[in-house]
This record gives structure tokens, sequence and C-alpha cells, in this order.
């Protein structure tokens, strides 16, 4: 059943848990956020014979399924981690039959970046799991959100340095709870967070120059994304930032697109999305030399990079620099 991220929390406090969890969505923060929550739950520290991550698309549904008709040892609950497979964005009879009878003794999460909810084994988490949709919050929850980490450490902040803050960082959570991080450590003691101290702690890496990046992609252009890249790795701005802050903003251009595709004016998207109406005329721009399918290509296509890079799969300059050449080729 399609249910929302409190029920993570919910599970976890009455000790009644779903056999299958699918945790699908464009933040990655909060899947990964679900996804600890659950494994502490459930894997107790140190056991290895009860728990098994598998990752990548590679990911075979065979070796899957028998390992999940495994009894556990000296346990409740066989966990099984499933990352990045690719398993619910296509059709795969095999592994959606399966889902339709898992053992009792054992407990399925999968955090994948895409769910395509017509396809089988998609159709079965419904059915038969809890689908949690991890998507971006409003920027008004997202204040919320940082004002209170802030509070709990004894800070305020003031309105000209969220305005900074949250123009530096973008709607990404994880690069939100990041730089956070860092101005609690810099003004712990203090009364609260200014807008010197956040010019002075966060990444200098503004939303804007991380448009100038897509705008260079849109014109195929590597020259002018290089001109722009250059100056932030000499900076020594962390590559994984760059990522998601590319990310969040591509993603909340497509569905600016959608919108205007819709016929939705540009004053009705930009109150959809708290933004000005220059914002939104400069996200449709860059969108323009998209097609849908090309957005959501370039977006999956991010997403892999991204999860390589975190995952050490990949260098993270490597793994950014790779979008850069693909897309202006």
């Amino acid at each position: 059943m399609a249910v929302n991220t409190n029920q993570v929390m919910m599970d976890i406090k009455s000790n009644e848990f779903h056999k299958i969890y699918l945790l699908c969505g464009e933040e990655s923060f909060l899947r990964r956020t679900y996804r600890d929550r659950l494994l502490k739950a459930l894997v107790a520290p140190g056991d290895t014979l009860n728990f098994s991550r598998m990752q990548g698309r590679d990911t075979d549904v065979a070796k899957l399924i028998d390992l999940a008709e495994t009894l556990p040892f000296m346990a409740l609950h066989r966990v099984i981690l499933c990352e990045d497979t690719g398993f619910f964005t296509k059709k795969d009879d095999k592994l959606a039959n399966y889902l339709k009878e898992v053992s009792d003794s054992t407990i399925l999460i999968f955090n994948e970046s895409e769910a395509n909810r017509s396809v089988g084994p998609t159709r079965e988490v419904l059915n038969e799991g809890a689908f949690i949709e991890c998507s971006t919050p409003s920027e008004s929850v997202l204040e919320q959100w940082i004002l209170g980490k802030l509070k709990t450490a004894g800070l305020k902040m003031t309105r000209d340095a969220w305005t900074e803050f949250v123009g530096r960082t973008g709607a990404s959570m994880e690069l939100m709870d990041h730089e956070s991080d860092k101005l609690i450590s810099y003004c712990y003691g203090r009364e609260g967070v200014t807008l010197q101290d956040v010019l002075e702690v966060t990444s200098g890496v503004s939303v804007e120059q991380i448009f100038k990046l897509l705008d260079g992609i849109a014109m195929k252009n590597l020259n002018e994304v290089m001109k722009y890249y250059r100056p932030m790795i000499e900076a020594k701005v962390d590559p994984i930032y760059i990522i998601g802050t590319m990310q969040t903003i591509f993603r909340q251009t497509l569905y600016m697109r959608e919108m205007a595709d819709d016929h939705f004016d540009v004053t009705n998207i930009a109150k959809t999305f708290g933004k000005k109406d220059f914002a939104v005329r400069k996200s449709l721009s860059i969108a323009k030399a998209f097609t849908i399918d090309e957005m959501k290509g370039f977006l999956s296509y991010v997403a892999r990079m991204d999860t390589a890079a975190k995952t050490g799969r990949m260098d993270a300059r490597t793994a950014l620099e790779s979008v850069f050449i693909k897309y202006c080729s």
C-alpha cells in the first residue's frame, strides 16, 4: 500500500513491520534516513548471518529469492537490503510473483531512485507491502526542519541568513543537513546564526552558479560548462555537492516544464514552487533545450553517477565530469 514516510516511524515504535518496504523518490536523503532507521530497528549490531545487502542493476533476482527463503538464525527476521537495482522500473514476473508470497520471517527493504507504479513488482509492493515515496518537501517545510534543528542546538537564524542559506543549498535536504551541521559547530555557544556566519561557513557555490552549469549543458557547450566548473574545483567545492544541487534544480525544472506543458502560466508555477517569476522563466529556458523524456533520462543518469560517487564505486569528480561529457557531446 502507498503510505507516507511517518509509517516507518510508526512501525518501529509498534515493533510491527511490513514484509516489504519500497523507499523510492527523488529525495535520496530521506530514503537513506528511513533505510538506516529500519536497519537499526531490525538488525542487531554485527549480525552478518541474518542481514544481506545487494546493490546495482546487475542484482540477480534468483539469488535474491534464494536468500529470502533462507530461515534466520537465532533471530526473528532475515533482513535483505537491495539498492539501486532498477527492479521497479521494468516488467519482471518472477520478482512480482515472489513478492506475493514473501516468507513471514523475511523483511525486504528496497531503496530505489525510481519506481514505475504500472509494472508488476511495484504493483505487488502496493498490494503487499509499504510503498513510501520520498519527495522533496516544500521550502516552508524545509525551513521548519532546519530552524528546528538549530533550535535543538540552542541557536536561532536571522531571516537574511536563512535566505542566503537556502540560496546556497537549494532544496537539497542532504546539502542542507551537511551545511547546517557546519553552522552549528561554528556558532556553538552563541545566540544565533547571522548572514555573516552563512557567508563564512557554507559552500561558496550558489544556486545561480549551478544554473550556469545547467545552461551550458542545455547548450551542449562543454567550454561554457568548464568556464564555471573549473573555479568550483579550484575552490575545493565537493563534487558530490555539485551533483546533488544539479539534481535538485533540474528535477524542479522538469516539474515546472510539465506544468507549463499543461498550460499553467508562469505566475501559477511560481506560486506552486514558492519562486519568483524570473526564476521560473530561467528554469523554463533551460527546459526548452530538452524533451520531457530527455530530462528524465538526464535525471536518471545523474542519479546513477551520484550513487556511484557516494558508494565509492567511482571517484566523485569523475562521476560529475562524466555527466558533462555525456550531455555536451
